[in-house]
């Protein structure tokens, strides 16, 4: 994926013609009733062999397992977002401050930046949680929840994130910049452990567009597993 788009022979979902990129949402929102073959074809589709790829490899398939693995509570939601903190900081236990610094290859963030960019995040979508819209009726759709996490905490496809969300520098230290983010997590935890229901908020994310408050927290927990695997990643390179 460049800039926040997956090319047209990366994914294919209904509604989503093979001809055109296919915008990060649409990616892993796409519907597992998408046609083929023929059918497919008759409609405009293109069922090329890197569509059929990505299916085979668990898009749909798994989708009854991404249902169980989303959080379905506010306890849920509150104990992924504890356990993701947990992996961040269990992922810089055995990196030293000068790898950390380090980037494993041109254009790739080294760890540092890796937790410089969810502070930020985590900032960002907590600012945008307590700004919400309250609906009359609240939003619960579990398989969509479910697609979200997987697409989110999986690093399948790589994203590239908004400018406020990059890195420029702002902590001398890992163990500063660790310190950040868990002091801004903790706020997000405050908040969802007294909102009444996040289901019933709307906010806007930059890539997602509207979701609910629920989303977007499950989002916030999804996005530190993502880097997470980032950072073990970065450290088995310099091993």
């Amino acid at each position: 994926m460049t800039n926040g788009v997956a090319q047209a022979d990366s994914a294919c979902g209904k509604n989503i013609r093979c001809r055109r990129p296919v915008p990060v949402v649409e990616w892993i929102f796409h519907s597992p009733e998408r046609p083929t073959g023929e059918k497919a074809e008759a409609k405009g589709y293109r069922d090329t062999g890197a569509c059929r790829r990505m299916r085979t490899a668990g898009i749909e398939r798994s989708l009854i397992s991404w249902v169980r693995m989303a959080p379905q509570t506010s306890a849920d939601l509150i104990t992924n977002l504890k356990n993701s903190r947990e992996s961040v900081r269990e992922a810089l236990a055995e990196i030293t401050e000068q790898d950390a610094c380090r980037s494993p290859g041109p254009d790739r963030w080294s760890a540092l930046e890796c937790v410089e960019h969810l502070t930020i995040a985590e900032e960002a979508m907590l600012g945008r949680l307590k700004a919400g819209e309250s609906l009359a009726e609240p939003i619960h759709l579990p398989e969509r929840e479910a697609r979200m996490a997987a697409g989110v905490s999986g690093r399948a496809t790589r994203v590239q994130a908004p400018a406020t969300a990059l890195p420029t520098g702002r902590f001398g230290s890992m163990a500063e910049a660790l310190e950040r983010f868990c002091a801004a997590r903790g706020r997000t935890l405050e908040f969802i452990e007294t909102a009444p229901n996040l289901r019933a908020l709307q906010v806007t994310h930059p890539f997602f567009g509207p979701v609910s408050g629920y989303e977007l927290a499950m989002i916030m927990a999804s996005h530190s597993v993502r880097h997470a695997t980032q950072i073990r990643e970065i450290r088995e390179q310099f091993k």
